[in-house]
């Protein structure tokens, strides 16, 4: 029996591998092709942290912070960031400090939560927090305002709520989704709430939605996985704007990442773990059905699970950015699943040691913006940094 289960490990390790090799063969470039620039926003000895990111037509938002300690008790500052395409900075602003009277909002700065995804266009900025009196509300900013303090403040709602992604919706209208209890909702900016499930067969299940997206018909799709007990299942669910589902499909795993590329089809990061590794795969669903049309090994991880995000390529491909290996890793992946050119940086490949902590990625047409945050040694010295760079797709 002993060697039978190590027969049927080394076939599942070998196929797996093949996979993997197979993907990457004759694709690894040496060099980010279309690079436009990269910058580092700045440096200091310990405590810069990268939360949101975003990319409008004109310009890039960044928001961060700073961990400090005044009077012994730890403090964080949240800034904002902007640039120009070019990665040229165009302000930057504290938005929340010790010396504003934040508090009548209710913000704790010594430990403010707030979405990683926030929406900006060329006026203004959302950004959704949770406030030491367990509320969650809206800070809107405008852009054109230098004194850094906030337009409107919004209460979404009287309860924290774990606000995990936001998109403008067909009638220009932001959108967020909460996960709460058991039971997530969506609502919109003013607090309206647009619908809560309805469906009999999942109400009493824990759903954790990662991402959505608005159908051209109303629907949502839904990304998340769903928990039963100690065990769950990576969950792709079509839902009316009334929260009866149409559709639903299931996969193993835990849900990463998920994009629409202009043609309406879809595309899912899902992590599994296979004899011990991290199993990274790019999954294409069917439009209509939500089955799968094909699924591609992207690569594996043996002690920890990468964090990736994927978006669309002019041409219907994906890209896809984030750390593997404790380096920057950026892939372009053709629609059919074919790798196009891989790039990866190893943390000892340049003259100062760079281990990247957090990635994010966001895009404008063929320009592919990464934001993200590493530690780096230089010599004796250690500090954190924050960098950008841009890429264009021909």
């Amino acid at each position: 029996m002993k060697n039978l289960k190590l027969i049927k490990f080394t076939k599942v390790t070998a196929l797996l591998l093949f996979n993997v090799l197979s993907f990457y063969a004759a694709s690894n470039v040496n060099s980010l092709p279309g690079l436009v620039f990269q910058n580092s926003l700045g440096e200091m000895a310990e405590g810069k942290n990268l939360h949101s990111f975003n990319v409008t037509n004109n310009g890039v938002d960044l928001i961060w912070s700073v961990d400090s300690e005044i009077k012994n008790k730890a403090k964080k500052t949240i800034n904002w960031t902007g640039l120009d395409l070019n990665g040229n900075v165009i302000f930057e602003r504290q938005i929340f400090n010790e010396a504003q009277n934040v508090e009548e909002e209710g913000l704790d700065t010594s430990a403010p939560q707030f979405a990683n995804n926030i929406f900006s266009d060329q006026e203004r900025l959302y950004l959704p927090l949770i406030t030491n009196k367990g509320n969650t509300k809206v800070f809107e900013f405008s852009k054109k305002d230098t004194k850094s303090n906030p337009v409107k403040v919004k209460t979404l709602s009287n309860k924290p709520l774990d606000i995990s992604s936001v998109v403008l919706d067909s009638s220009n209208n932001i959108l967020f989704f909460a996960n709460k209890g058991l039971q997530p909702f969506f609502v919109k900016d003013d607090g309206t709430q647009v619908f809560k499930f309805s469906s009999a067969d999942i109400l009493d299940k824990q759903l954790n939605i990662i991402d959505f997206v608005e159908e051209s018909s109303g629907d949502l799709l839904l990304f998340g996985e769903i928990i039963e007990g100690d065990k769950s299942r990576v969950w792709l669910a079509r839902v009316t704007d009334k929260g009866e589902i149409i559709d639903q499909e299931f996969f193993s795993g835990k849900p990463q990442s998920m994009v629409k590329n202009k043609n309406q089809s879809f595309a899912l990061l899902i992590d599994e773990v296979i004899n011990q590794e991290h199993v990274i795969s790019l999954v294409k669903p069917s439009k209509l059905k939500l089955k799968p049309e094909w699924s591609r090994v992207i690569f594996t991880e043996k002690y920890f699970s990468p964090r990736l995000d994927v978006l669309t390529s002019e041409d219907g491909g994906y890209v896809l950015a984030g750390v593997k290996d404790r380096g920057l890793w950026i892939s372009k992946i053709d629609n059919s699943g074919n790798s196009v050119w891989t790039y990866s940086r190893n943390p000892t490949d340049t003259t100062e040691l760079e281990i990247v902590k957090d990635v994010r990625f966001s895009s404008q047409g063929n320009k592919f913006f990464i934001a993200y945050s590493a530690f780096v040694l230089a010599g004796r010295t250690q500090k954190e940094v924050i960098r950008i760079l841009r890429f264009d797709e021909n």
